[in-house]
This record gives C-alpha cells, sequence and structure tokens, in this order.
C-alpha cells in the first residue's frame, strides 16, 4: 500500500476509496492508519495500565492504536472512550462497535464498524515481503503449497506471506466470538489476487463452515480485511 495512502487519515467528507485499506472492506467500516507516533500522552488515564511491562516499542503500538481507534470511535457516537482489553488481550470495544487492530513495523491500521451490521471485524497488516524459507510448512496447507508454488521459487515467500495475512484477518474477526486458538493450519485459505478476494475454510468447531475476505498488496504492503455478518 502506498506510504501516502495507508497514513491518510479519513474525513467525513472522505470517499470510502481513499481510506488506508481500499478495497479491503465494505461500505460503513471505517478505517484509519498512521505511523507509529510518541503520543503515550494522549492517552486516556484508564488507559495507561496497558503500559505496565511494554517496552517502548509497544507503548507506540498501544497508544497509536488507543489514538486511531478513539478518532474512529468518535464518529460513531462514542467521544473520548477508554479502550481497554479483556483477559485474553481482545480489545474492549463499546457493546455496539465491532473492531480490529494491527500493527507491523512502524505503521498502524484499525478498523471499527457498529455491531448492528457486523458481527465481526478482522485487519492484518503485513509487509510485502517473503517469509523465512521454511516457514510456509508451518503455515501453510497442501492447497496452499501449491497455490505459493504456483508462480516459481521466487514468488513462494511473498505469497506465503499473503496467506499468514489473511490467516490472521480471519482470526482476529472470529476470536471474539469463539474463543479457540486457531493455529495456522486449522484455517485453509483459498487467495484470488486478481479479484482482491479469498475464502477461508474454518475448523469444525466454528459457528460456520466458510468466511470470506478481501487482501491487497500494493506499493511494498499487504492488508488483509475480513467482515463477519451479524448474528441473528
Amino acid at each position: 500500500m502506498p506510504p501516502g495512502t495507508l497514513l491518510a487519515s479519513p474525513t467525513d467528507d472522505a470517499p470510502h476509496e481513499a481510506l488506508p485499506a481500499a478495497g479491503v472492506f465494505g461500505k460503513g467500516v471505517l478505517v484509519d492508519a498512521s505511523v507509529l507516533e510518541d503520543c503515550v500522552g494522549e492517552l486516556l488515564e484508564p488507559e495507561s495500565s496497558l503500559l505496565l511491562g511494554a517496552s517502548p516499542r509497544r507503548r507506540q503500538e498501544i497508544a497509536t492504536g488507543r489514538k486511531l481507534a478513539r478518532r474512529l470511535l468518535e464518529r460513531l457516537g462514542f467521544p473520548a472512550y477508554a479502550l481497554l482489553r479483556d483477559a485474553d488481550r481482545v480489545p474492549l470495544w463499546p457493546e455496539q462497535i465491532v473492531g480490529s487492530i494491527s500493527h507491523k513495523e512502524d505503521r498502524c491500521v484499525v478498523a471499527v464498524a457498529p455491531r448492528g451490521r457486523w458481527g465481526g471485524i478482522g485487519v492484518d497488516l503485513e509487509r510485502d515481503a517473503a517469509v523465512k524459507p521454511g516457514l510456509e510448512r508451518m503455515i501453510c496447507l497442501p492447497s496452499e503449497q501449491r497455490w505459493i508454488e504456483a508462480e516459481g521459487p521466487a514468488e513462494v515467500g511473498r505469497r506465503c506471506r499473503a496467506v499468514f495475512s489473511a490467516k490472521e484477518a480471519v482470526y482476529k474477526a472470529w476470536f471474539p466470538r469463539v474463543r479457540e486458538v486457531w493455529a495456522f493450519r486449522d484455517v485453509e485459505v483459498e487467495i484470488d489476487l486478481e479479484s482482491n478476494a479469498f475464502r477461508a475454510r474454518l475448523p469444525p468447531s466454528a459457528p460456520q463452515r466458510e468466511s470470506g475476505g478481501r487482501i491487497r498488496r500494493c506499493d511494498g504492503w499487504i492488508v488483509s480485511g475480513v467482515e463477519l455478518p451479524a448474528v441473528r
């Protein structure tokens, strides 16, 4: 994703296509992103407890994620909301909101949406770079292995990173609901880079068999997103 686009901040009159994850989420999902900032001083008082024992880099991740989340939550009618986390380290969004936060290197991206329309959101941000050789055997199932090898040895590592990112977004969308730890090989994804979409087959214990998502690779970044339907 181009740095200028990735760092763009949404405004009330900004088109959805101009958001940092353009094409990854549907209309109505709000997304914001930035470089990591030294903005610990902007945390709300209850959020300061999240910094205990955190490294300087982790403190920046926590603070930047909360700053972006607060900006989006204000647009949805939740000003000055302190975003804490539960015992599983899942962000405690307002009851009427679903959301997700992802960090990679010096960047952070946040996506939020009304719970009445969605039952969960998962976002993952990765560098569009090859994984370490051999990691594909830990991440990929046989069908995925065939896909990452289809473009030749030079693309194996990058395609494996795309599989990794899609699975991360699936997990982040579903975990707050199912509270089960899924290994990478518990989820099988089928990615279509031409349409920027993927399908994920979920473990037997999941409430449904499949889940869809979108993925973009652009100018050195991968962004994957999953929107779950509202629970009726």
